[in-house]
């Protein structure tokens, strides 16, 4: 049975919900891109109008991780070069870390993940769309929105799942403490902040290999694509826990027992090419976003 103290999902899903953890400009941003008429000039003069969100999306679309050829000196040639999607992606990724209230080792280590995992999956989906690769980038930092928004309401039983799980998955771990999941809970406060779908349903179902049944029958009906980034996502945080990123010590994982794993056609040696990208890609790029 759940603690007697923990929330319901839906009146932690109401808490969390009222939370601004997306600035407002970036929110509009992702407002006008749902629209199909606006234009680079429109989306440029919305950015410009926050002076440190603009800064961390150039920073980042500099980092080696996006692979310029050229500099990119303004927003506007941000979004000429980039893309309207990608730059909604950028907004998103520039304010994630506001998601968590405190900042202790806990909250790092959670980050760091975020990050390891962002960073891996849009390097797992390089051979893929455009649209696969940035959703596993955005999803991968995304990916601990429900974990974060539990320590947030709920510290103290948060710190019973992070024991517990040493012996055993932090899925079930959450459900015997909470009566629900974090997937469950990003998912349906993403929802209500209102993301771009895609979003919101990567981070319901990136765990792959430890969806419900349910969750697993609502997978099979979505695009290919949609599910090749919950692929990336999945390996991608595997393989960082396994490098000791975001825990206190390197996971013995079985990563190609995963389902993400098969979806994305991989073996030892492509197993083995995309950890060591991720560990490089991390230690370089990891301050960007920090």
């Amino acid at each position: 049975m759940p603690d007697p103290s923990t929330l319901t999902l839906e009146a932690l899903v109401s808490k969390a919900g009222e939370l601004q953890m997306i600035p407002a400009v970036a929110r509009k941003v992702i407002e006008l891109v749902a629209d199909a008429n606006v234009s680079a000039e429109k989306l440029a003069s919305v950015l410009e109008k926050d002076s440190a969100l603009t800064g961390r999306i150039l920073k980042i679309s500099n980092s080696s991780f996006y692979g310029m050829k050229r500099q990119v000196t303004s927003i506007h040639s941000a979004i000429v070069i980039l893309g309207f999607k990608n730059l909604r992606s950028l907004a998103i990724a520039s304010s994630s870390k506001a998601i968590h209230k405190k900042f202790g080792p806990l909250e790092q280590g959670m980050w760091d993940l975020s990050v390891a995992t962002a960073v891996g999956g849009r390097s797992l989906a390089g051979s893929f769309p455009t649209s696969v690769q940035e959703l596993s980038f955005v999803a991968g930092l995304m990916h601990n929105t429900g974990q974060a928004i539990m320590n947030n309401e709920l510290p103290k039983l948060y710190e019973r799942v992070v024991e517990e799980s040493k012996s055993q998955t932090k899925l079930k771990s959450e459900v015997e403490i909470f009566g629900y999941t974090h997937l469950q809970v990003g998912w349906e406060v993403t929802k209500k902040w209102g993301l771009p779908s895609e979003i919101a349903q990567a981070i319901r179902f990136y765990a792959l290999s430890n969806l419900t049944n349910e969750d697993s029958s609502e997978v099979e009906k979505l695009d290919p694509n949609l599910v090749k980034s919950f692929a990336c996502v999945e390996v991608a945080q595997h393989i960082a826990r396994s490098l000791g990123i975001g825990c206190p010590k390197p996971e013995t994982l079985d990563i190609a027992a995963l389902k993400g794993f098969q979806i994305l056609g991989l073996d030892s040696e492509k197993l083995a090419v995309q950890t060591e990208r991720l560990k490089e890609a991390y230690e370089k790029e990891s301050s960007v976003f920090n």
